[in-house]
Order: structure tokens, then sequence, then C-alpha cells
């Protein structure tokens, strides 16, 4: 991305340069079978742990088979044509962080003050097909998550009252909903109702030698030893929450590292040299604590590098 922003509708964005997702335990296989059932997916996990990136990974690759039929010697040479044509081939990927305030209208759409209808994005996603995700599902209000009952169960319709419309979306449509179970109140779970339309894939942080490879993959190079230490504190730091040891709300994320490694690569960069301490504690352990007894533990884990 240049100097200057891109500004795309919801029903032009699509994911057209093949993320990186490195797959840990299924998740790929079965984000696939549930598409292809015209099933909606709910995943949940801690945060940083990958989930919006499986979400992002999932929407390049099944369009990429959609279009190629599933022949993968296809994908490459489609992606470049793609490319060349401006990526006129649409298979949306619309992405909505949810909020106490968010409601009906806000996903479904209303009346502007001209009369002219202006869609929310599951009303373009119904018409649209492609991949629609609800991010922290958890924040948005009950009366905007009961919405997707019918489009989620057997029914598989978006009744839209405002317009006494009842779409029935194309095959290709998927509802996707994340939210990181580990720190929701009672209060803002979700509905057995609404849980129970929901195939579930359970997420977690990757292992030590997976999460290697993710660092280095998501910032070119980073030396050997750096992303050994920093999986390590990171899997240090998720025993002792665990444990425990720690009062965290929540361990040092995968998103936290490659923030660290990004930070080391950058001093580099610049000519200086890297203070792993001094990035440790404003890549991961400020963000993760505002306490002085917690950072004070994670000091201690720090020294035993």
């Amino acid at each position: 991305m240049g100097m200057e922003a891109i500004i795309k509708p919801y029903k032009d964005y699509a994911i057209i340069e093949e993320p990186f997702y490195l797959e840990i335990n299924n998740e790929v296989t079965d984000f696939t079978v549930a598409f292809r059932r015209k099933r909606p997916l709910s995943l949940i996990g801690p945060t940083g742990c990958g989930k919006t990136t499986l979400a992002t990974y999932m929407s390049y690759r099944l369009r990429q088979d959609m279009i190629t039929g599933g022949d993968i010697t296809k994908v490459a040479k489609f992606s470049q044509a793609e490319k060349q044509a401006g990526g006129s081939i649409a298979f949306p990927y619309i992405e909505i962080p949810c909020h106490e305030d968010m409601t009906e209208t806000h996903l479904v759409g209303r009346w502007g003050l001209n009369g002219e209808w202006l869609p929310g994005p599951l009303y373009i996603g119904s018409t649209q097909g492609g991949i629609v995700v609800l991010d922290e599902i958890v924040e948005a209000r009950k009366d905007a998550i009961v919405i997707l009952h019918p489009l989620t169960d057997d029914r598989r319709v978006l009744p839209v009252p405002k317009k006494g419309e009842v779409i029935q979306p194309p095959d290709h449509l998927m509802v996707v909903i994340c939210y990181n179970p580990g720190y929701q109140v009672k209060s803002k779970d979700l509905k057995p109702s609404t849980r129970q339309r929901f195939p579930t894939i359970v997420m977690d942080y990757p292992p030590p030698e997976k999460e290697k490879v993710i660092l280095q993959k998501k910032v070119p190079g980073l030396p050997d030893d750096i992303a050994d230490r920093l999986t390590t504190l990171a899997r240090d730091i998720r025993k002792a929450k665990d444990a425990n040891t720690l009062s965290l709300q929540e361990g040092a994320s995968t998103r936290l590292l490659v923030m660290a490694g990004e930070f080391y690569m950058e001093y580099k960069a610049m000519g200086l040299e890297p203070d792993f301490a001094h990035i440790a504690r404003i890549t991961i352990f400020n963000p993760i604590s505002n306490e002085d007894t917690e950072k004070e533990a994670l000091e201690m884990l720090l020294k035993t590098q």
C-alpha cells in the first residue's frame, strides 16, 4: 500500500493476495467442510491466536477454489491474471468489529433521508455472497445477535422487515463469528440458542516450534536466536498465567511476538543495536499489564532468558 488510501465498498473488497497461515489442528479442513455444507462457523480462542487471520486466509482460499474449481495448478495463474484485471471477480470479505451499541440496523441496513436504502454488511453479504465475519460478537446487543438466527440455521434466510423482504442468500455466503471466551462475563456470553447454530473451532496459541515458523514468516530475516527467545518468553508467560503465578487477563499473544520481531528488525534497519529487554517491555509486557507487581514478575521471567 502506498501513501494514499484505497477505499472500496464492502461488496468490492476481496482477499486477492494470499495471506500466510500455518494450520495447527485441522482448522483449515474444518472451515472448508462448514463452507461446503453452507454452515456458519464460530472461532473462539484467546486474543491474538489467529482467529481473524484464519478467516482472512480462508476467504482467499475458498475464493480461489470457487474460481479454479479446486484445481490448485490454476491458482498462481489466476492470481496474476486477476491482478491485471483489477480483481474484478468478487467474493467479498466483510469484517465487522462488534460493540455494545450495535443494533440490527447497523447490520442489516436502513432507509436514508432521501428514501434510499442504505444496506448494512449482512444485507450486502446476503445478496453478494462471500464471508461475513462478526468479530467479538459477544459485545453486540442481544437484538442484533438474534437477527443471525434465521440466517444461520436450516432456514438460511435474512428477514428485512424495514423493506418487507426475505433474502435467500447464494450458496457461497458464510457467516463467521469470533470471540474470546476467556474474559467474558456471563452476562455477555452467547445464548445457547445462538451457540448451537454454529459449529465451533476452539483455537489456541501454536506450539513453540510452529510459533517460531509463523514469527519468522511474518518478520522476514528475524534471527533464529531472537525468534527462539521470543517464543520461549511467550511460553513462560502463558505457563505462569495458567498456574496463577501471574494474574493476567491474557498471556502473550502471537500478535505481540510479531510486533516484537518487527521492532527488533527495524532497530537493525535504522543502524541501531536492538535491546531485547527494552523491546520486550514495549511490545509484550506493557500491552498485557498495567500493574507494577506483574511487570516485576515479567522482568524476572525475562532474566531467565
